[in-house]
C-alpha cells in the first residue's frame, strides 16, 4: 500500500520553478543521458589519447560529419514532431473530455427536476396573479377586468367538476391531502438530489479512472478514486496496483533463479546495459510481462450514468431535447477515452526507434575520428555537448511519445483531475440558481450607466419604456464618427443608361415579334 502510494503522486518541482531553465535539473532529460554522454565522451578520451600518445591514427575524413548529420537531423526532427503531436492530441482529448463533464454536471444539476403537481401548477399560478396584481394596484381599470375574468374562470372550474360529477372534498380533508402531498414531494426531492450528487460523483470518478486506466493501473489502491466508485463496487473485480504485481514478479524470479556463475556474470552484463536502455513505460514491455487492467473501468462508469439518463427520462424528470444532450455527452467521453487508447497502443514503429538509436549512437562514436586530427584535444569536450544534445532530443521524443505518465514531462494528470474535483465540489455545494433571486433584486442594474434596478423597472416601468431606455443606451454606445459621416452629402446613385444589357434585349424581342 505504501508503494502505491507514492506511485499515485506526480512529481513536485515547486521547488525549482523559480530557477532559470539552465540550472534546473527536475524536468530535465540530463539525469536520463548523463550515462550515455559519459560514455561517448570517455571514448572519444580514449581516441584522442591513443592519437597524440601512439603512432595510431585512428581518423576519418570529416567529410562524414555533414552527410551522417544531415540523415541524424532529419530523424531527430520528425521523431520529435510526431511525439509532441501524440502529446499535443493527448491534452485536446482531455479538454475535450472536461467540457463533456462539465457540461453533463450542468444539466444533472441544474435541469434535472421533478414534475411539477396540477396543486403546484395552481399555486405557482395563484402567486403570479399576486404578483400581477401587485404590479397594476394603481391602475383601477385593470384591476376590475382582472377580477371579472377571474370570476369568470372560477365559474366555469365549478361547472366543469359538477358536470364531471366530482364531489367537492371537505376542508379539512383538503388540508390533510395537501400536508401528505407535500411531506411525499419533500421526499421525492430528497431523492432526486441524492441521485444528482452519485451520478455527479461518478462523473468525478471518470475523469480519476480515465487517469489509472492509462497509467495501466487498476487504479482502486489509490485513495483518489476509491470515494468516487464505493456506490459500484460491489460488483466489480478486485484490484492490484501494477507497482505489487512487479515487486512480487521480481521477488519470485529471485527465489527460481540458479546461482551459477555463469547466470550471476550475465545479470552483472545485462545491469550495466540496462544504463543505456531507454525507461520503459507500460505499453512499451513485452505481453508476458505487461499486466494490462482486468477491464475497463472508464467504460463501466459510463454505462451507470448512462442508467441514470434512462430512468431520469422514465420518471419524466427530463425531456427528449435533454436527454439526447446528455447521451451526446456521454458519446463524447467515450469518444475521448477511444482517443487515448489510440495515443497509449500505439506506439511509435518499433524499427524506427532502433534505427534512430543506432544511427545516433553511430554518428557519436563517429565523432571522435571525425575531428581529433584538426581540433586536438578539444575533441573531448565537443564530443560531451554534442552527444548530450542528440542523446537528449531522442530522450525528450521518447517521454513525451506517452504523455500519461509519471515522468515530469508527462500531462499532469493528477492536476487535471483535482480542478474537475474541485470546480464540481463547489457547484454542488450551492443551491441551483433561480431566476428571480438574481434577476429581480435591488443590485441588478441592467441599464448602463442609470441607477434603475430590475426590480423598480418591473414594478414601475411599461414595456415602451423598459424598450425605450435600451434604445438610449445603445444610441449612446454608438460613435459620434458614424453620426458625423451620416451628415455628409453622399453621392446621387448612378442611372441605369438607356442601352442598358436588358432594354437591348426588349428590342430585340420587339424586333422578332414585328418580324
Amino acid at each position: 500500500m505504501v508503494g502505491t502510494f507514492e506511485r499515485c503522486q506526480q512529481v513536485d518541482t515547486s521547488k525549482e520553478e523559480n530557477l532559470p531553465y539552465l540550472i534546473r535539473w527536475k524536468g530535465s532529460v540530463a539525469k536520463s543521458v548523463i550515462l550515455q554522454t559519459l560514455f561517448v565522451t570517455a571514448f572519444a578520451a580514449a581516441v584522442t589519447v591513443v592519437y597524440y600518445k601512439t603512432n595510431i591514427k585512428p581518423s576519418i575524413p570529416q567529410t562524414f560529419i555533414p552527410v551522417l548529420g544531415f540523415v541524424v537531423g532529419l530523424l531527430l526532427t520528425y521523431r520529435t514532431n510526431t511525439a509532441y503531436d501524440r502529446y499535443w492530441e493527448g491534452r485536446k482529448a482531455w479538454s475535450s473530455m472536461v467540457v463533456a463533464i462539465r457540461n453533463l454536471t450542468r444539466y444533472i444539476w441544474v435541469c434535472v427536476k421533478r414534475v411539477k403537481t396540477e396543486r403546484e401548477k395552481i399555486e405557482a399560478r395563484e402567486k403570479k396573479d399576486l404578483e400581477y396584481l401587485d404590479h397594476i394596484k394603481n391602475n383601477n381599470e385593470l384591476k376590475e377586468k382582472y377580477y371579472e375574468v377571474k370570476k369568470y374562470d372560477e365559474l366555469k372550474n365549478e361547472r366543469e367538476k359538477k358536470l364531471k360529477g366530482e364531489e367537492i372534498e371537505d376542508e379539512e380533508i383538503s388540508k390533510k391531502r395537501k400536508e401528505v402531498e407535500e411531506a411525499r414531494l419533500k421526499e421525492e426531492d430528497k431523492e432526486i438530489l441524492l441521485e444528482k450528487q452519485s451520478a455527479v460523483r461518478l462523473l468525478i470518478g471518470f475523469a480519476f479512472a480515465v487517469k489509472h486506466y492509462l497509467r495501466e493501473e487498476e487504479g482502486d489502491e489509490c485513495d483518489d478514486v476509491k470515494p468516487f466508485i464505493s456506490n459500484i463496487r460491489s460488483n466489480l473485480p478486485g484490484f492490484e496496483d501494477l507497482s505489487v504485481q512487479d515487486t512480487v514478479g521480481e521477488n519470485t524470479a529471485d527465489d527460481t533463479t540458479d546461482d551459477t556463475p555463469q547466470k550471476s556474470i550475465w545479470r552483472k552484463i545485462s545491469s550495466c546495459i540496462s544504463l543505456f536502455k531507454n525507461k520503459k513505460k507500460p505499453h512499451h514491455g513485452k505481453d508476458e510481462e505487461m499486466k494490462a487492467p482486468n477491464h475497463n473501468l472508464p467504460l463501466e462508469i459510463s454505462l451507470y450514468i448512462s442508467d441514470y439518463i434512462k430512468v431520469q427520462f422514465r420518471k419524466g424528470r427530463i425531456g427528449v431535447p435533454l436527454t439526447n444532450n446528455m447521451l451526446l455527452s456521454i458519446n463524447s467521453l467515450i469518444e475521448c477515452l477511444t482517443a487515448f487508447e489510440r495515443i497509449l497502443r500505439t506506439p511509435i514503429p518499433l524499427a524506427y526507434s532502433i534505427h534512430l538509436s543506432q544511427t545516433v549512437w553511430i554518428y557519436c562514436l563517429s565523432l571522435p575520428f571525425q575531428l581529433v586530427n584538426t581540433v586536438g584535444w578539444s575533441t573531448i569536450p565537443i564530443v560531451f555537448l554534442a552527444s548530450f544534445i542528440l542523446l537528449g532530443i531522442e530522450r525528450i521524443a521518447a517521454e513525451i511519445e506517452n504523455p500519461f505518465g509519471y515522468d515530469p514531462n508527462d500531462l499532469d494528470l493528477d492536476g487535471f483531475c483535482k480542478i474537475i474535483e474541485r470546480e464540481i465540489t463547489i457547484i454542488t455545494s450551492h443551491v441551483q440558481p433561480s431566476v428571480d433571486e438574481w434577476v429581480f433584486n435591488d443590485e441588478n442594474r441592467p441599464f448602463v450607466g442609470q441607477e434603475i434596478s430590475a426590480l423598480h423597472a418591473r414594478d414601475n416601468l411599461s414595456f415602451k419604456q423598459v424598450r425605450h431606455k435600451l434604445l438610449d443606451e445603445s444610441i449612446k454606445n454608438i460613435p459620434s464618427k458614424f453620426f458625423a459621416d451620416s451628415k455628409k452629402t453622399r453621392p446621387r446613385p448612378k442611372m441605369r443608361s438607356r442601352f442598358s444589357m436588358a432594354s437591348l434585349k426588349r428590342k430585340n424581342t420587339n424586333n422578332e415579334n414585328f418580324v
